[in-house]
């Protein structure tokens, strides 16, 4: 195996929690040791653990990292899987997912488009492109295309398993769960680690689940162009204006 980490690094909102949870699983399936064990709320936290399984870590553990950030396509014993998504969809989604208004929504959609090119400028082995369609209509096909790339031979029935385990539905439950959960302990006074709660941009307090990286919210049912029906035409002006160019050459239609 020529890789000591795994990075899904891409633009939020795209399926990258997903891709993430998929990855270890897969690579659990195949026998490997994979870190961190508790999920990381940042990509600080993150490299962190990438680092020092690249430097220090023994041959059968692989990190399994999640950056919404650029890494470097320089940072040795490295494979890089990238989600993509149009980028209208992702900033409507990052939009609920975050309670922000449309202004810190443009941002980030600006903010993505480097962040695609950034990645789509790595050299092919070394990084796997995947659709967002593919992960939402053919999870199965996603998830036998990432087992590919890493080297790994998981049979049907591993992989109708890793699906089943992480579909949307059971994803939502488990969220139920926890956040029923945590309202409990709150309300019977018991102390909360605070690595299981993250905040929203408007203040809003979200449940974070330690061993899938999983948040309140994270499941949504945006539906692919969205956008068209959320943003008002004017908003949708403006997004034509600083992402129209991009847009185009990348091949998303309006």
């Amino acid at each position: 195996m020529d890789y000591r980490c795994v990075w899904v690094a891409s633009i939020p909102r795209c399926g990258s929690m997903w891709t993430f949870n998929v990855t270890r699983a897969l690579l659990q399936q195949g026998g490997l040791e994979v870190v961190p064990k508790q999920v990381p709320q940042n990509d600080q936290g993150m490299i962190d653990a990438a680092h020092e399984v690249i430097q220090n870590g023994p041959d059968n553990t692989v990190a399994v990292t999640k950056s919404h950030s650029r890494v470097h396509p320089g940072v040795p014993y490295s494979r890089f899987i990238t989600p993509h998504r149009d980028p209208r969809d992702a900033m409507v989604s990052f939009m609920h997912f975050m309670g922000c208004d449309f202004a810190r929504g443009l941002l980030a959609a600006q903010e993505m488009t480097g962040i695609v090119d950034h990645y789509r400028g790595f050299l092919p082995n070394i990084i796997l492109h995947l659709d967002y369609s593919t992960i939402t209509d053919q999870p199965r096909e996603a998830i036998a295309t990432i087992a590919q790339f890493l080297g790994l031979t998981p049979g049907k029935k591993a992989i109708a398993e890793i699906e089943n385990r992480f579909q949307k539905k059971k994803v939502a439950d488990l969220f139920h769960q926890t956040e029923i959960g945590v309202e409990e302990r709150i309300e019977r006074g018991e102390k909360i680690d605070q690595q299981e709660l993250t905040a929203n941009t408007d203040k809003t307090v979200r449940a974070f689940d330690l061993e899938t990286g999983f948040q309140s919210g994270h499941v949504s049912d945006n539906q692919p162009g969205d956008w068209q029906r959320i943003l008002s035409s004017e908003q949708q002006a403006q997004l034509q204006e600083h992402l129209g160019e991009w847009l185009g050459k990348n091949g998303y239609q309006n």
